[in-house]
């Protein structure tokens, strides 16, 4: 080989390596910006009914045939945490082991349960079964879906206990964004809804 080609081979490796380490430090920022997309929060779409709106107490019918009340009830905990989840959802199922420490740290403020959107009893029970979710409610109640309008999962919805309010609601797919919307429910406990309904446009039009 002469010197000639073995100075373009030197070449040739050498442009290599320099795509290799842009490449790399071009992944290295694409997993910085998208870790702090995440972390801003849930992404508020218009899936489901809008902050502020006052559902009342409202009854349901859970996997295992007993009956829960959502929205306005009597609990020692003052916020309601609703998470929509389908056998097939891949997000639910990545979402499941950080959701499960969650509700866990949350249960002195928080009564949890889960809303299945789609898959029969047996498809449910199967999926509860697989990630252990068996002390936390699942709904499976086909008005209540429809009463919420939940359309999509993971979805979340934060409610007020004290008068039935939706507080926080929202597209979520880490465990850093729910706990972005309870921050939010925590902070607007107690505000009228008038200005429940203020904070969802700004949320929104941001």
């Amino acid at each position: 080989m002469s010197k000639l080609e073995r100075f373009a081979l030197w070449g040739v490796w050498g442009t290599v390596v320099v795509l290799v380490v842009v490449m790399i430090a071009i992944v290295r920022q694409l997993g910085f910006l998208l870790g702090a997309v995440r972390l801003q929060g849930a992404r508020v779409g218009d899936e489901s009914l809008e902050v502020g709106t006052e559902l009342g107490t409202l009854s349901a019918s859970t996997l295992t045939g007993d009956s829960i009340e959502i929205g306005l009830i009597e609990a020692p905990q003052d916020l309601q945490l609703l998470l929509s989840i389908s056998p097939g959802c891949s997000s639910c199922s990545a979402l499941m082991p950080g959701f499960k420490r969650l509700e866990r740290l949350s249960r002195p403020r928080y009564r949890t349960a889960l809303v299945a959107l789609a898959g029969d009893p047996e498809q449910i029970d199967k999926y509860v079964t697989e990630y252990r979710l068996q002390r936390i409610p699942v709904i499976h109640d086909r008005a209540l879906v429809e009463r919420l309008e939940l359309a999509v999962a993971p979805y979340a919805i934060v409610i007020s206990t004290r008068d039935g309010r939706i507080l926080a609601r929202g597209t979520v797919n880490t465990v850093a964004q729910i706990e972005g919307l309870q921050l939010a429910a925590e902070a607007k406990l107690g505000s009228t809804s008038e200005e429940l309904e203020e904070d969802s446009h700004e949320l929104v039009e941001s």
